[in-house]
Formats: C-alpha cells, sequence, structure tokens
C-alpha cells in the first residue's frame, strides 16, 4: 500500500494522496525534494506550537507550515473514513502538473486507486495556509 496514488475528494479540494512524498512529486513532474503537505484525522501526530493550540484546532480548511513541514488536519468526516486508514497520514497535493492547471484527465492517469463517496470528484476551493512560529502567525495564501 506504501506505493500507490490515491485521487480523494479531501477536506478542501480534490487531491492526491500517498504515503510516499516522493512518488507524489514524480507523479506531478515535480522537483523530487520539494516538501508536501502532511494529511491527518486527527491532532494525535501534528506538532503545533503552544501559543496556537487553539487556533489551529478551531481552525476549518486551513494548512499550517511549522519548522519547514506543513500539515492539515481534515474535520470532514467523509475523508476522515479514509484517512483513518493511514496512521501516520498521507502526504497530500493538488490534482494537477506542478504549476499547472486542474486536469482531472491528468488526475485520474497518475492515480492508481479512486477514492469515491457521494460527493464525487470535483476542484473547489484550496485550503487558506498559516506559516507558525513561536510566538507569530502569518498567512501565505
Amino acid at each position: 500500500m506504501k506505493d500507490l496514488v490515491y485521487l480523494a475528494q479531501t477536506d478542501t479540494t480534490l487531491g492526491l494522496l500517498s504515503q510516499s512524498e516522493v512518488l507524489l512529486n514524480k507523479a506531478k513532474d515535480a522537483p523530487l525534494t520539494k516538501n508536501l503537505l502532511k494529511q491527518f484525522s486527527d491532532f494525535d501526530k501534528a506538532r503545533i506550537p503552544k501559543a496556537f493550540k487553539f487556533y489551529v484546532r478551531r481552525a476549518s480548511k486551513s494548512s499550517f507550515i511549522v519548522k519547514g513541514s506543513s500539515f492539515r488536519i481534515s474535520k470532514d468526516k467523509k475523508f476522515n473514513r479514509f484517512l483513518k486508514f493511514f496512521e501516520s497520514g498521507l502526504y497530500s497535493s493538488s490534482a494537477n502538473l506542478h504549476k499547472k492547471e486542474f486536469s482531472l484527465e491528468f488526475a485520474k492517469s497518475v492515480a492508481d486507486v479512486y477514492v469515491i463517496d457521494e460527493r464525487g470528484l470535483s476542484e473547489c476551493r484550496a485550503s487558506k495556509i498559516y506559516k507558525l512560529s513561536a510566538s507569530k502567525i502569518k498567512r501565505v495564501r
């Protein structure tokens, strides 16, 4: 299961997910060393600066960068049913070629497994991104 790319409707938009960061970067023709967002279904694995724990727990459809790594905690029950199968979370990226427009055909061509629920597969608004330091928060997107 480690070498699979999943196409799924995430809590924000249609995404490619995998347990392998390198595999996702290869599929998207992105630099192999590019850091990707890690998605979790709960807060157990995410390290959050103490000053922002309250804020992060209440944020919805938001991603956070902390010390060079990024994460998002999904609050979508449908997506979390899928995420719970992966204890260490999944790397996540948009379902498009690196720096290109969204293409469902491309997404389907690189995915090994389609995860489809009653919402189907569609592009939606991406998450907000915040960079957290020990005492500051800055909106990136």
